[in-house]
């Protein structure tokens, strides 16, 4: 089948077997012949998580939810994905990350996670062809607690990232699945201790999960001697997004309908125009996400892709707060900020920093852990943020909380994706 047919499968089989569309999705399914449900989807209302989050079971196939009931619970590792046998068939639970509030599972049958994956291979492949046992898969590893490597994790955070690199060259990886949080710790690692790991044969690293500039994908390429891809997904309905070989990302048209829309929800056609993004699911009937509020914001490029694809080409932007008085996207404005402390200053012992604006002039910055060199960090945050928004009038006032323990001093895992929660007060 075509998208288009694909689509309306899907809103078909909802409107029949779950619940919440029921009623959202108009007209009686016994007899279409009057409407086209392809030409009413456009009217369809926007999920947001919220409303998923507070009926989450209205949300599942009417033929697993009476089996669903026992094995849910929220009380859960979200680190982790539980499979259970039912008589609907072998499904798993998965939990969002949580990045915009509390996680909440979504359920994908075996099946459909097995064509999941195999259109992800597909984009994977049309970059480089590898073996499966030259792939390094660093995050979704639920087994071994889910850490990857084949070796326990030591008490010293920097030791123990030397050994994971070490351990990377010498079974000469092609391919490391990571995402640009976990890289930079790597990164700083090197950096830091004044290493060489010419001997790491790594050919693509795979940026999941976590929004990477071209400036970071640029850097990253360099240290590593590698091409940088950006698999743009979540744990809801996996890839959305994919780079080709010219570095440019095309929308996974086989397994979701991407839509933008303004502010209005109205849908956006044209390229250059930034909008939300919203997701249809076309491959998972056991839990379908219909014009799905991923909270990113996107554009389409014009023209055609050198590499031949004829799919909608996407820019993913880090996200869609300005800072009150600018054009400027905060999200995006002190990501470089961070990586600027942590990969050309070398500051990065705390646990995570939250910017908010609280006047036109002032923000505040929440810096948790235990930061030993407090003026370092201020006056280098202080001036290099002035010198992007172009202006000294603007005063950071500095909050700290060193309650949080510390893993290490690399241990930045939280920075660039706490970054994401700038707000206006």
């Amino acid at each position: 089948m075509n998208q288009t047919e694909n689509l309306r499968s899907i809103l078909l089989h909802s409107k029949m077997n779950v619940e919440y569309f029921k009623d959202i999705i108009p007209g009686n399914i016994y007899d279409c012949k009057g409407y086209d449900l392809i030409d009413l989807f456009e009217e369809l209302p926007v999920t947001e998580k919220s409303i998923i989050k507070q009926n989450i079971l209205s949300f599942i196939n009417d033929g697993l939810k009476s089996d669903l009931g026992p094995v849910v619970n929220f009380s859960r590792d979200y680190n982790r994905e539980y499979y259970y046998n039912l008589s609907y068939g072998e499904i798993v639970l998965e939990y969002t990350t949580g990045t915009s509030g509390m996680p909440f599972f979504t359920v994908k049958t075996v099946k459909e996670r097995l064509m999941l994956g195999r259109y992800l291979w597909k984009f994977r492949n049309e970059v480089k062809k590898i073996n499966k046992i030259d792939f390094f898969n660093f995050l979704h590893c639920f087994n071994n607690g889910g850490y990857p490597f084949p070796f326990e994790e030591v008490g010293d955070y920097n030791e123990l990232l030397i050994l994971e690199l070490r351990h990377l060259m010498r079974h000469k990886f092609a391919w490391w699945h990571i995402n640009a949080e976990l890289l930079n710790q790597y990164a700083n690692a090197i950096n830091v201790n004044n290493l060489s790991f010419d001997d790491l044969k790594i050919d693509v690293i795979e940026n999941n999960g976590a929004y990477i500039s071209d400036e970071e994908k640029i850097e990253f390429s360099k240290l590593f001697n590698c091409n940088i891809v950006d698999n743009y997904g979540c744990r809801e309905l996996w890839c959305i997004g994919f780079d080709c070989i010219e570095g440019e990302m095309h929308v996974n048209e086989d397994c979701v309908y991407f839509e933008l829309v303004n502010d209005q929800n109205e849908v956006i056609y044209k390229p250059n125009i930034i909008g939300k993004v919203l997701i249809t699911s076309l491959r998972q009937k056991s839990m379908p996400y219909i014009r799905y509020d991923l909270g990113d914001i996107a554009y389409y490029l014009p023209g055609e892709c050198k590499c031949g694809r004829k799919t909608k080409r996407i820019r993913v932007l880090p996200g869609r707060h300005m800072i009150v008085g600018t054009n400027i996207y905060g999200n995006k404005l002190f990501r470089e900020v961070m990586l600027h402390l942590t990969l050309e200053r070398g500051i990065s012992k705390f646990y995570s920093i939250n910017i908010m604006q609280v006047a036109l002039y002032s923000f505040n910055v929440y810096v948790s852990g235990n930061q030993e060199n407090s003026h370092l960090l201020e006056s280098e945050f202080t001036s290099y943020a002035r010198k992007k928004l172009n202006s000294r009038e603007y005063n950071f006032n500095f909050i700290y909380d060193e309650k949080v323990k510390l893993k290490s001093i690399f241990n930045i895992s939280h920075l660039l994706k706490d970054t994401a929660s700038f707000q206006l007060k």
